[in-house]
């Protein structure tokens, strides 16, 4: 409100003209302080503020809340904003990797929708599934001895491609993939997965081949090929994973995550081995009569046997008082005659997988003795495949095609009192005794020194084959055997394998003397009648400690080694920067050359022939492309840290540099052997802008 004009006394305050009360006028609303903000998917907006002409009310700025993404095929049709891939085709896991059969029915079409989108696979050449796809089957591409290959497009709107592939068994392959800027090689090795982005023209339909190469025969498996919005570089959408621990003989892994979207992996530090923990195994003392032991090693964490113990042979009796008694164990010296064995029956079993394992039996190799023991000998004759073992079935097998037999034979007096033989029937192929078919399984009698088998068929077959897997023979052992030996030393028959006390006649093996450049060896003993080691000589390492003469060299014969000088100082490393702030380290310029010295750095830039002048540029400096470049220090180098003034420089940088080189941010480290005082880039691919230069040298204490 207000008043009118009014009138007072000074002196009295007595009020001569009365003020009376005027009526607010209202707000008058017509000033716009603050336009109005539209809120976005992400951020609130707010609505218009008014200001009144009279006074400094003001009304509005009322929130207005963010309205959200609209997505649709993870692309927001308000702002643009990518939530994920645009499509996804999945072949599915390769979860047989390298296991594949060649045999894989041929794939002719393929067609997968994901979302608003629709992958067509055309052209398909040698391509191949091994599952139902839409399930867990991948597409292998390739043959032994075909160029494989297929093609699909990629739809405008689409700027990435990433293919995922795994390897195919043992082979070694390369996707060539056309239809973007020349040929991108991918390798891939055998159960590995890879993964690879392309960069497209996203304003037209682009066709994409894949194809692999005949020779080498180069195969492999596509698993996934997923089409991005935007490339996806290093915005991964991370998903954690544990890691492995390490064992004694395998690294592990930490903890780490993996891209949900083209399966790189973040954070993952491989654990080395831990390596063995060893306690040692005792061993045992060697006597006359019975073998010992050497120490061994186990490992307490793994319980492997990290070193075995061998076997030390007995030493025989000694005798060298002669007084017919061993000198160690006070035993007779008298060779004992085993007694003759009385007539017994024995059985004896052989499975065709425990002899096999026994003696080393190759696959598909044919064998045509075995000897179950020293009394009875199986034989097979046939053609090239009769005797033949297989790990397929753990059998050996007889042919009917080759008139194939089984003779099983008794020696050293040895009676066969029946056989029984296990086998398994191919093409109703059977085994015969005396022209009758004998089944699987069945005990023949006989009384005999030796029995044949042959083969037929319990059908009409005359392809048959026995498939042997176990042979019992019951016999009865000789009653009566003159017993034979190698040597005196011999303690087992050569007849009946009857065992007798039979001393060994030792002799002593002289030990010799390791020297600074030969190994040595322990003393040893050996039976001078039939070679038997008694004690094994040991090797001593030679001892790597030289005697050296007046004139500096070793005194062992066959050695050259001189004495060493006092060892130089070690050297210490030296970090210095050169900085290109400005132009004040710049001691030379010119059209072809400039030169910075500072801290014991030197650095150089010359002109190419065929390239501009040098740039005369500070701070930082700048070098053209086609130009060489020259660091040099005051000694060996170890690192060079190049600070460019961006990233973009640094990995131009990089690519002059090559493999030796390696970029962080706007960072380029160089790494030498520390060899040499100075490094050469011999031509810049493009310019180059660098700020400073840091270089780790060594120089004498």
């Amino acid at each position: 409100t207000g008043k009118t004009e009014g009138k007072h006394c000074s002196v009295c305050e007595t009020v001569l003209v009365a003020q009376e009360t005027v009526d607010a006028l209202g707000h008058k609303m017509t000033d716009v302080e603050a336009n109005a903000v539209a809120a976005t998917c992400t951020t609130a907006g707010t609505t218009a503020v008014m200001g009144c002409t009279r006074c400094d009310h003001t009304e509005g700025g009322t929130e207005i809340p963010a309205t959200g993404h609209n997505y649709v095929d993870n692309k927001c049709t308000v702002c643009g904003d990518i939530a994920g891939p645009a499509a996804t085709f999945e072949f599915g896991e390769d979860t047989e990797a390298g296991n594949h059969a060649d045999s894989s029915k041929a794939l002719e079409t393929y067609t997968e929708e994901s979302g608003n989108f629709t992958l067509e696979l055309t052209d398909l050449s040698k391509v191949y599934t091994s599952h139902d796809l839409h399930g867990n089957g991948a597409i292998k591409l390739g043959t032994s001895s075909d160029t494989a290959s297929f093609t699909f497009e990629v739809p405008e709107g689409i700027n990435q491609v990433i293919i995922i592939v795994s390897g195919y068994k043992d082979k070694n392959a390369n996707i060539n993939v056309t239809g973007i800027d020349g040929t991108i090689d991918i390798t891939t090795t055998s159960d590995t997965g890879l993964y690879t982005g392309i960069l497209v023209d996203t304003t037209t339909t682009k066709t994409i081949t894949l194809s692999t190469n005949a020779s080498p025969d180069e195969r492999l498996m596509v698993n996934t090929i997923i089409f991005l919005y935007e490339a996806h570089g290093d915005n991964h959408t991370l998903v954690a994973k544990e890691g492995k621990a390490a064992t004694c003989t395998e690294d592990g892994y930490t903890d780490y995550s993996i891209c949900s979207v083209c399966q790189a992996e973040v954070g993952k530090t491989t654990l080395n081995a831990t390596g063995h923990t060893e306690e040692t195994i005792k061993g045992k003392a060697a006597t006359c009569t019975e073998s010992g032991l050497t120490d061994g090693k186990k490992c307490t964490v793994c319980q492997l046997t990290t070193v075995q113990q061998t076997t030390i042979p007995a030493t025989g009796h000694a005798d060298a008082n002669t007084d017919n008694l061993c000198d160690n164990c006070g035993v007779s010296m008298d060779a004992e005659e085993p007694e003759q064995p009385s007539a017994e029956e024995k059985t004896v079993t052989i499975s065709i997988e425990g002899y096999a394992a026994a003696n080393s039996w190759v696959n598909s190799t044919q064998y045509l003795t075995i000897n179950m023991d020293s009394n009875i000998t199986v034989t097979a004759t046939g053609g090239g495949n009769t005797g033949k073992y297989y790990t397929s079935g753990q059998n050996w097998r007889i042919y009917q095609g080759e008139s194939g037999t089984v003779t099983i034979t008794a020696s050293n007096g040895a009676t066969i009192k029946s056989v029984t033989i296990a086998y398994t029937p191919n093409n109703t192929g059977c085994l015969t005794y005396n022209s009758t078919n004998i089944a699987s399984g069945t005990t023949v009698n006989v009384n005999a020194n030796s029995i044949t088998f042959g083969t037929g068929n319990t059908e009409t077959a005359t392809n048959g084959q026995a498939r042997i897997t176990s042979i019992t023979v019951v016999y009865d052992a000789g009653s009566v055997c003159e017993h034979t030996y190698d040597n005196n030393c011999d303690e087992n028959c050569n007849l009946c394998n009857a065992t007798r006390k039979a001393p060994h006649t030792p002799v002593t093996d002289d030990a010799v003397d390791a020297t600074c450049i030969n190994t040595g060896l322990t003393e040893g003993s050996h039976c001078s009648a039939c070679e038997t080691v008694l004690v094994e000589q040991e090797v001593v390492p030679a001892t790597g400690e030289h005697t050296y003469g007046d004139d500096g060299v070793c005194t062992t014969e066959g050695c050259d080694a001189v004495q060493p000088t006092e060892p130089e100082t070690p050297a210490e490393p030296v970090t210095a920067t050169l900085s290109f702030a400005d132009t004040a380290q710049r001691t030379s310029f010119s059209t072809t050359q400039q030169v910075w010295e500072q801290n014991g750095i030197t650095f150089t830039n010359n002109k190419a022939s065929s390239s501009s002048n040098v740039a005369d540029y500070a701070g930082p400096a700048r070098l053209y492309s086609g130009s060489e470049v020259i660091v040099e220090a005051s000694a060996n180098i170890a690192e060079i840290v190049f600070t460019c003034s961006s990233s973009t420089y640094a990995t131009a940088l990089k690519n002059s540099i090559g493999d030796a080189a390696t970029v962080s941010g706007s960072n380029v480290t160089v790494e030498l052997d520390g060899k040499s005082n100075s490094l050469t880039i011999a031509e810049l691919t493009a310019q180059v802008r660098i700020s400073s230069v840091t270089v780790t040298y060594t120089t004498a204490a």
